[in-house]
């Protein structure tokens, strides 16, 4: 628990959260779908070893979205940078994330074509992951393909299927 440092303060609330926002996020599978030969459950441990090894960052942090805006080349009549988006009132920093409205997404994506490029691109991006494996389990043959899967996108990581994903959660 070193990588949250409300644990120190607050263990049981900090493994409360944890244990609901992991419970959001990991897929069920229930016992139909266990039947469904296109579906691969795996090992609870093998689940286990791979998310406690995988960092998953966001692009609504605040230097990827501003990185992500700066490359989309703002035009003359949009704001040079992401702090001046800010201070206009068109997101706002939260947690060290841009977060922007849903009614000015919606008010973007349906401007016309050559206004606001860099903001659609940005509005765009922003709900998306990275994932990152470690290299203590890259080099593990039984999650290669699932590794392999999850930097090509084709996989998320919700929809990787266990078998007691509470135990995983536990864990974790």
């Amino acid at each position: 628990m070193s990588r949250f440092s409300s644990f120190k303060h607050v263990p049981i609330e900090t493994r409360r959260i944890l244990r609901g926002r992991f419970a959001s996020k990991l897929h069920v599978a229930k016992q139909h779908k266990m039947l469904t030969p296109e579906l691969n459950v795996r090992k609870d441990e093998h689940v286990l070893r791979l998310l406690a090894n995988l960092k998953v960052s966001s692009n609504a942090e605040w230097s990827t979205a501003e990185v992500t805006y700066l490359n989309a080349k703002p035009n003359a009549s949009e704001p040079a940078d992401l702090q001046t988006l800010a201070n206009v009132g068109w997101l706002r920093r939260i947690w060290g994330r841009a977060e922007i409205g849903r009614e000015l997404r919606r008010a973007v994506m349906c401007s016309p074509a050559g206004t606001l490029d860099a903001l659609k691109r940005l509005v765009s991006d922003i709900h998306g992951h990275h994932y990152e494996v470690g290299a203590v389990v890259r080099s593990d043959p039984v999650l290669f393909d699932l590794i392999d899967a999850i930097e090509s996108t084709r996989t998320e990581v919700p929809q990787i299927a266990c078998r007691t994903p509470e135990w995983v959660i536990a864990k974790l």
